[in-house]
């Protein structure tokens, strides 16, 4: 069992409100030893695959983390081939794994292509294997030109000057019904909306390993009071998308469902958090909450927990 239970209660989604789901305190997740020091873990991102909690740590570039009957986090290797840094999205397609980088440039200013990563693993007794890599920045090149967002030069890998969208953060990565790969960006937004994109042709991009044959098209504007999206992930239980949003600035994350075609529901406020993943258990009644979190003393602390939606 794990050691806290956020919330506790026989709702409903249909019928759920904000304050009813009001959420609070939540367990703290073990640090890891790294150049010999206890570093938080960042957890960004989680899904439900082949009967496991996986989840991605976006300060760790070479394990993805299983979560435990008892609340821990255990470290898979990523194989060769998957280069990839700055983890924030995970899915599942039931056969494979994907996981996505956040995009963004260095603290120099550099563009470094394992930052704008798109990955495809495969699970085989237990051991992540297979690894495939595409590169994201012919898709948020088009993308970005097609709804003409802002552009800036950052320093290639080779020194060139290149273009990229302007402050962009690739955080939700969700596998919809009909084998639809979706991510929500938590930047920029348009008009005060966040913006989710389906990636169309990413099976023969992977197969012939051939990035080029990633075509973006904007599937969503969804208003999620002027929060960016930093988890998207979908629900097989009630059929819906589940995404958390966090509010710039300041450790304010709510919690909404979403029906393709329709506005989307905030059913749960998380304050004092900045929440990163959410991911339905299974088939259980319970969604996970990931929060990688700084207190106001400047604590960095990744922590997790649970509601009940049923």
């Amino acid at each position: 069992m794990f050691s806290r239970i956020l919330l506790s209660l026989a709702l409903s989604v249909a019928t759920a409100t904000a304050a009813e789901l009001e959420l609070g305190q939540l367990d703290d997740i073990a640090g890891v030893e790294r150049g010999g020091e206890t570093l938080a873990r960042e957890v960004s991102g989680a899904t439900w695959h082949a009967g496991e909690m996986w989840v991605v740590d976006n300060e760790d570039d070479t394990n993805l983390l299983v979560m435990d009957a008892a609340g821990n986090f255990k470290p898979r290797k990523l194989p060769a081939g998957a280069a990839i840094s700055d983890l924030e999205g995970i899915t599942s397609d039931g056969t494979h794994l994907y996981v996505m980088a956040g995009g963004g440039l260095s603290n120099s200013g550099k563009l470094d292509p394992r930052r704008f990563a798109l990955v495809r693993l495969t699970l085989t007794g237990g051991k992540l294997s297979g690894a495939r890599t595409l590169d994201q920045l012919g898709w948020l090149r088009q993308f970005g030109k097609e709804l003409e967002l802002d552009f800036e030069k950052a320093k290639g890998p080779d020194g060139d000057k290149v273009k990229v969208i302007e402050d962009v953060k690739l955080e939700g990565l969700a596998m919809a019904p009909g084998g639809r790969l979706l991510v929500g960006l938590r930047k920029p937004l348009v008009k005060d909306k966040s913006m989710v994109v389906e990636l169309r042709g990413y099976r023969e991009a992977f197969d012939k390993n051939d990035a080029s044959l990633l075509k973006a098209s904007l599937f969503a504007k969804l208003d999620l009071d002027g929060a960016g999206v930093s988890s998207l992930e979908h629900d097989p239980v009630t059929g819906n998308m589940l995404a958390l949003a966090i509010h710039a600035g300041k450790l304010k994350t709510d919690m909404w469902v979403w029906k393709p075609g329709s506005e989307p529901r905030r059913v749960g406020k998380l304050r004092g958090h900045k929440a990163e993943g959410i991911a339905r258990m299974g088939r259980t009644s319970r969604v996970l909450i990931l929060a990688d979190d700084e207190d106001e003393d400047g604590t960095k602390m990744g922590r997790f927990g649970f509601v009940e939606l049923k």
